[in-house]
């Protein structure tokens, strides 16, 4: 790319004056860099897959940490549920290793029947003191005992998502 970019800024010097010819590499080079560092501030709505089998009351698992674009719901869809039902959160961190994890429930949700759902939570909540925690992860919980769930989450919701219902009970 950077041999594409030499040959329009040679093309462009051989038809204005230097000093017109040096306004327009500069910014040039400024576009070029803002869009090569500029910082990811998007939403992460794509969806990833997520199964937990808890093997006895009181146990837990979790995804992955994931970025977190903006404050707002987290989007569900349970597509399996099986034995006692799992209870569900959302964590928060500061990084992708998990420093400074907590929880950023709203309510409470539970795994007990399939479908889509978005989940209320506060990661990146500058309200809540979450505007540092930047990276969220799903979270379950037995409660119960056994029990089983499976299906795929997305730390934002899409624009589509955002007129699911919501999962949690406050």
């Amino acid at each position: 790319m950077e041999v594409q970019y030499e040959s329009i800024i040679i093309r462009l010097a051989a038809h204005f004056s230097a000093k017109g010819c040096c306004v327009i590499i500069v910014g040039l080079l400024s576009l070029f860099s803002v869009l090569a560092f500029a910082p990811q501030a998007h939403a992460d709505d794509l969806d990833t897959g997520y199964m937990f089998y808890l093997k006895s009351k009181g146990a837990t698992d979790g995804t992955g940490w994931r970025h977190k674009g903006a404050e707002g719901s987290a989007y569900i869809h349970i597509m399996e549920h099986r034995g006692d039902h799992c209870r569900l959160y959302i964590d928060g961190a500061l990084d992708r290793e998990g420093r400074g994890a907590k929880n950023c429930m709203v309510g409470e949700a539970w795994a007990d029947r399939d479908g889509q759902y978005r989940i209320h939570n506060t990661v990146r909540d500058a309200h809540m003191g979450n505007a540092d925690y930047h990276y969220a992860r799903l979270t379950a919980w037995a409660p119960y005992g056994e029990g089983s769930t499976n299906g795929v989450w997305s730390p934002d919701c899409s624009k589509k998502a955002e007129k699911l219902p919501i999962l949690n009970i406050e």
